[in-house]
């Protein structure tokens, strides 16, 4: 059996980059492999890929060295024999949510003594029996094949503590895709709720020595949640002071990016309260200004998170549905226009003219002028990161997403 070079990769503590195929394309898999994966799944559970078809994807695999796991439809051993027989690196064992489980499907890779996998010594891994004993080969590829067990429910997560303990896994593999489902938010696998609750999963796996994997969505932001292990030294006082702020809530949106480096997320934020808890701006117009700030830069999570903060604050519905689809504002109040002309002014040409630069002063006086001048300014910057590392919104319960 060829050498498990994903396993080496784990076990040294290297990331390793998958990609899935769902359809039985030899040519299609090497080219991946060439493209430079270190591994791909070829799923049986939701696409085309059989036993019949499963071998010639493999040799494509192996052909770049990229290590072929398959995902197989369900966690019994007569599902996932034939395609370890058929040269298989290992298995993705899906919807594993028990200890017990976790066992059946280290009992279907492994041969004995590890498990209860038939012996066959006559296929590909084996070299169809012309390379030494089967005994040898028996222990090689209990040594090789890699015990992947996707964790896909809420239920999974919570048995964590007892899943990392049972021998013989490899990987716990957090979907996010079924998890969202799990959890109520189907589709929404950014979602802050999962992406709390995965974190939580990954601190626990890893926190017990074990290998952690994740599914990444297609929007998922340019960079990853950090964590305190990854911030340097010198910052970590201002990151943990940060964490502790928000009394363990999800670090989602802007600060999701911005924690990468603390002491700027903590002024940052610092600035955004100072501003919010501004009398001279009353919470209607800045979540006003919010939404508005939302448009003219485009940015789906700050529209996500305050569309419908603008509504409970007094803004007219019509106003904030106007504003999302770019349609002309009828009958704002005279306050209202200001604020909207200042914001729309300053960001779409870079400064104010001074008949709206007088109406903000009149209306607002010098230091509501400059509240909203600033606020503008850090919600700008804020959006400015999010759009920068492309971090998108969830789904909103009741308010449609930005065009």
């Amino acid at each position: 059996m060829p050498e498990n070079t994903l396993k080496q990769q784990l076990y040294a503590g290297k990331a390793a980059f998958g990609v899935m195929c769902t359809f039985p394309s030899p040519p299609v898999v090497e080219m991946l492999g060439h493209l430079g994966f270190d591994w791909i799944l070829l799923d049986n559970e939701h696409g085309s890929i059989t036993v019949d078809t499963a071998e010639a994807c493999i040799v494509a695999a192996e052909l770049t060295g990229m290590a072929p796991i398959v995902r197989p439809v369900g966690n019994k051993a007569e599902i996932i024999a034939p395609f370890l027989d058929r040269g298989a690196w290992g298995v993705q064992v899906p919807h594993v949510n028990t200890a017990d489980e976790a066992r059946a499907a280290v009992d279907a890779v492994k041969y004995g003594p590890e498990g209860h996998r038939g012996i066959f010594s006559g296929g590909r891994p084996a070299g169809y029996g012309f390379k030494g004993a089967t005994a040898d080969y028996a222990r090689e590829a209990n040594r090789q094949t890699l015990v992947c067990l996707m964790l896909e429910e809420v239920e999974a997560i919570e048995n964590l503590p007892d899943l990392v303990t049972v021998p013989g896994v490899d990987v716990y593999f957090i979907g996010s895709g079924d998890l969202s489902q799990s959890m109520g938010h189907t589709g929404q696998p950014t979602h802050p709720d999962v992406q709390q609750v995965m974190e939580r999963g990954i601190k626990t796996i890893t926190g017990a020595g074990r290998i952690a994997g994740c599914s990444c969505p297609d929007n998922m932001a340019r960079i990853p949640l950090v964590t305190r292990d990854q911030i340097v030294e010198k910052e970590k006082a201002a990151y943990d002071a940060f964490m502790l702020s928000r009394a363990n809530r999800p670090n989602i949106g802007p600060y999701s990016l911005l924690l990468h480096m603390p002491e700027m997320a903590q002024r940052l934020e610092a600035l955004r309260t100072y501003l919010r808890d501004e009398a001279s701006l009353p919470q209607k117009l800045q979540e006003l200004v919010m939404i508005s700030v939302a448009r003219e830069m485009g940015c789906a999570f700050i529209w996500y998170a305050h569309a419908a903060a603008a509504r409970q604050a007094g803004v007219r519905g019509d106003i904030v549905d106007g504003i999302r689809e770019k349609h002309a504002l009828a009958n704002l109040d005279p306050e209202e226009q200001t604020v909207v002309d200042f914001t729309r002014e300053l960001l779409q040409d870079r400064k104010v003219s001074r008949p709206t630069f007088d109406a903000a002063t009149a209306r607002f006086g010098q230091r509501g002028t400059m509240t909203l001048t600033n606020l503008i300014a850090c919600y700008a910057v804020l959006a400015y990161n999010m759009n920068t590392y492309a971090l998108e919104a969830p789904a909103h319960p009741t308010e449609p997403a930005l065009p």
